[in-house]
């Protein structure tokens, strides 16, 4: 075979794969009654210890239900993943170039190629049609891992323009998952699915198909990663505590009706009295006979303090909020909080989200970006970075002063530098440029030269 030859056969075999991955769903939608299992709530704590020792066996099915069953029940607890899951979809992100060891700047073709992926990361907004969904989705799904220990989504592939870029992005329901009993690896598996009786691994059987972000959060093995555990525990007693709660304040709102019988009395006047205490709770009208005595009595209203489950509620509401955020006054000023400290927390917490962007930006560049790249410019083509910008909003009067005063002072600065730091992007050749009062009064002058010669001349 020459080299023509070769070169179209690879052609060929490239289109060949860029429209099976952009014809195909790999992992088809399940039936409503398919998606989960209803826990419940007459719960003990045997039965909670039942499901995480089957958790810990891989099979996490019965876990996520329980897990997503306390996050619908506990407002406290969807407002911390809530929060911590949004925080990195709210973020703006930037995809630099690449640039080979020793370069001081990249070359034009890895530019290229950044503002490529760049352009279709922006465009990938999901399609109505197929249920997909877009890119700042599909960062708030991953982040979800941080809870069940890992979130998976899959790409939606279309092309266009003969090149291959994402359309949008398939979540993925956690319970469809289980982690091998062999090596402890993650491998999508459902009970009712023909063929995934063993677990499949997707990035084997499925390549460029998958994003699978499975972040450290705390150091244990992949089966037993994640938060869900120790939130669980608290979002149970929570509920328990709040259950007894409210029969406490439904017997406190209501009067003791108490009835009293004579030693001689029949079961059948027993009965009746019974009968005609609760008729007096229901419609405040009862008759009793002349051997009985009824007398009714208020409940005192605690014993001029909280009642201990408010203090219970309190407590373990805050032990979640450190186990998501890393603080506690961010969420909850508590009776001596203040601004300060308020803000010192805040700072924990900012830290959390940055370790959270790090892991993140590492799996997008992986799964999404790298696949991206190797599908539409080849194997040899340098990855692009990806990372998020997690520094604070910038004074950008203020800085441009201080960058004034520092070039002024003779201080030598990188422009790339100081248009990071602003958002400002570098200007694409043939733009109509903005120009400082000094390189304005230059030009005037080189075209007031140029007028001079011509008459000369």
């Amino acid at each position: 075979m020459g080299v023509f030859e070769r070169i179209a056969s690879a052609f060929s075999r490239k289109q060949t794969r860029a429209r099976s991955l952009a014809r195909r769903q790999a992992i088809a939608p399940l039936a409503i009654d398919q998606q989960f299992t209803r826990i419940g709530g007459a719960l003990t704590p045997a039965a909670v210890s039942s499901i995480i020792l089957e958790a810990d066996t891989g099979y996490i099915h019965r876990l996520v239900d329980l897990g997503n069953e306390a996050r619908q029940k506990d407002c406290h607890l969807q407002s911390l993943l809530g929060t911590r899951e949004a925080a990195l979809g709210g973020l703006l992100w930037k995809v630099p170039p690449a640039k080979k060891p020793g370069e001081v700047k990249p070359q034009d073709a890895d530019r290229q190629v950044a503002h490529f992926v760049d352009g279709a990361l922006r465009g990938a907004e999901g399609s109505s049609l197929s249920g997909s969904r877009n890119f700042t989705d599909l960062i708030s799904h991953l982040s979800s891992g941080v809870y069940f220990s890992f979130g998976t989504s899959e790409i939606e592939w279309k092309l266009a323009s003969g090149k291959l870029i994402p359309q949008g992005f398939w979540p993925i329901a956690h319970r469809r998952f289980r982690f091998s009993r062999g090596n402890g690896e993650l491998v999508w598996w459902d009970s009712a699915m023909p063929g995934t009786a063993d677990g499949v691994n997707l990035h084997k059987t499925f390549p460029d198909k998958f994003i699978i972000h499975q972040p450290r959060v705390n150091g244990d093995v992949p089966a037993r990663e994640g938060l869900i555990r120790v939130l669980m525990w608290a979002a149970l007693f929570r509920n328990w505590g709040m259950s007894d709660w409210l029969k406490l304040a439904e017997m406190a709102w209501k009067p003791w009706r108490l009835g009293k019988y004579h030693t001689d009395a029949s079961t059948e006047e027993i009965d009746d009295l019974e009968e005609s205490l609760r008729r007096l709770t229901s419609n405040g009208i009862a008759t009793f006979s002349s051997r009985a005595e009824v007398s009714i009595e208020w409940p005192e209203r605690g014993r001029g303090g909280r009642p201990e489950h408010h203090d219970l509620s309190e407590f373990l509401g805050s032990e979640m909020s450190k186990a998501v955020l890393g603080q506690t006054l961010t969420v909850d000023a508590g009776e001596r909080g203040a601004r300060s400290l308020g803000e010192v927390h805040d700072r924990v917490r900012k830290d959390i989200r940055e370790n959270d962007a790090i892991a993140m930006a590492a799996t997008i560049r992986r799964d999404l970006i790298a696949p991206l790249v190797r599908l539409n410019f080849g194997n040899d083509t340098m990855i692009p970075g990806f990372h998020f910008v997690t520094d604070d909003a910038v004074d950008e009067g203020a800085y441009a002063r201080a960058v004034e005063g520092l070039v002024r002072s003779g201080l030598e600065m990188s422009q790339d530098f100081v248009r990071d730091r602003l958002g400002i992007p570098n200007p694409e050749p043939g733009e109509r440029l903005l120009m400082g009062q000094e390189e304005l009064a230059g030009e005037q002058d080189e075209e007031e030269i140029e007028v001079d010669v011509e008459v000369e001349d």
